[in-house]
């Protein structure tokens, strides 16, 4: 039997909107040596910053801020590694007490403090502890705080104590990923990478979340990426749907504003859609919300639905090696509508190999699968949350992740439909 395989090409990354091409520089290098790719964005803008911390970790909370200002061993403060010239670091706010109800009241009396003094806050650290993670969202320390300060157009940014108690050596590759997600809650774009071609294209990435494990209630979530100048750039994010009509529904909005939205930024309309699936597509739902959403727009747009399935019973070993592990950027050939590919393999040691199963919809317009594969394995390497490749593209990654936050803070008070399609959070990637 014959097995058509072959190598993925490498990811070309770029760090400015008036990059012509992309470079091979990999994120971590290439963010200090060329900059953000949005490094002009804050350039004359006035970036306040905070911390809450509980007095019993006050010094753990003193070091962790002072690191993130000074820098430490190979980490370079926030402010210089993300061109922001006009940064400003408030005094640290302390308070008594661990639980929910002591996160509440210091986050409350943040936003009075800071409404007194008209500081120009945009971001908050907020030190909990491994613990809160076992805690139910009505009671949970982070999510109360969470609550309350996103509620107030402040970003939050939580570190544990047990990762600021690290050593130095282990403390400065942690400051450094918190300091990338911080620059990306706040709007910033630290690297995207470089588009196949230069059709005007949406990408929309789905994905889910349950609550709990008991859970019967699914959550879904939403992303759109634009293809803009040669590169992928985020446009917005919005509401999650609760429960699947929701989910439908919301599907074919999300699709008719996305086209009216990219042809009113980009001046033309999009000449093609693209879905990434967490789930095997339906003909009377997803396919047909996508049909209906194009046709409202009276739109001549091509479209594919990907479904990206991570249970899939395939593997890939390399009988070369001797563990049999795979290089990432494997792709191989199953069928017309099928392929599999590697998202990450043996040269990145600190993730398991990890083989996903594409299957495009019979029912696509769009039926490039080879483009498609390529595309899909390059979702892989925008994931902000840290600078290592992830190996779940982006696409599917982040609606995930929103839908999950989400569903927790729908739990707390506060207008949250309201909150999370207003201008302030829509384009930003707060959940992260």
């Amino acid at each position: 039997m014959n097995i058509k395989a072959w190598m993925l090409n490498e990811t070309k990354y770029k760090y400015s909107f008036s990059d012509v091409a992309g470079v091979a520089e990999e994120p971590k290098k290439g963010v200090r040596k060329l900059g953000p790719y949005s490094k002009n964005k804050f350039h004359n803008t006035k970036i306040g910053i905070c911390i809450l911390c509980p007095d019993e970790h006050k010094q753990v909370g003193q070091k962790f801020y002072k690191c993130i200002q000074n820098g430490l061993l190979y980490y370079k403060p926030f402010h210089t590694t993300y061109k922001i010239n006009n940064c400003y670091y408030a005094p640290m706010q302390t308070f008594q007490g661990v639980d929910g109800g002591a996160y509440r009241r210091a986050s409350l009396d943040l936003i009075q403090h800071i409404d007194s003094t008209k500081a120009d806050i945009w971001l908050c650290y907020v030190v909990i502890e491994n613990s809160f993670k076992d805690i139910p969202a009505t009671q949970n320390p982070y999510y109360i705080s969470k609550a309350i300060l996103l509620s107030n157009q402040i970003l939050v940014q939580s570190i544990t104590v047990e990762k600021a108690k690290q050593s130095d050596s282990d403390l400065q590759w942690i400051l450094d990923s918190i300091s990338l997600q911080s620059y990306v809650k706040i709007g910033g774009t630290p690297w995207t990478v470089e588009s196949l071609d230069s059709v005007p294209e949406i990408i929309m990435g789905i994905g889910e979340a349950r609550l709990s494990q008991e859970s019967k209630e699914h959550i879904f979530g939403y992303a759109t990426v634009f293809n803009q100048n040669g590169a992928y750039l985020w446009t917005g994010f919005g509401k999650p749907a609760l429960g699947f009509d929701e989910y439908i529904a919301n599907l074919q909005k999300r699709i008719v504003d996305s086209i009216d939205e990219y042809t009113r930024v980009e001046k033309v309309p999009p000449k093609r859609l693209i879905i990434h699936l967490y789930k095997p597509s339906g003909r009377r739902t997803e396919v047909a919300a996508i049909e209906n959403g194009i046709a409202q727009t009276n739109s001549q747009i091509e479209f594919a639905i990907l479904h990206v399935d991570h249970n899939t019973d395939f593997r890939i070993f390399d009988d070369v090696m001797p563990d049999l592990k795979p290089y990432g950027k494997v792709a191989v050939y199953i069928d017309e509508l099928q392929r599999l590919i590697v998202l990450s393999g043996r040269e990145i040691k600190w993730i398991p190999p990890r083989v996903a199963r594409l299957h495009l919809s019979p029912l696509s317009t769009y039926r490039d699968l080879n483009s498609l594969t390529q595309q899909a394995y390059n979702f892989t390497k925008i994931h902000w949350a840290g600078f290592q490749p992830n190996n779940v593209p982006v696409t599917l990654r982040y609606p995930s992740q929103l839908a999950q936050k989400y569903g927790n803070l729908e739990k707390l008070e506060g207008d949250w439909y309201k909150l999370i399609t207003s201008s302030f959070l829509f384009d930003k990637i707060w959940f992260i």
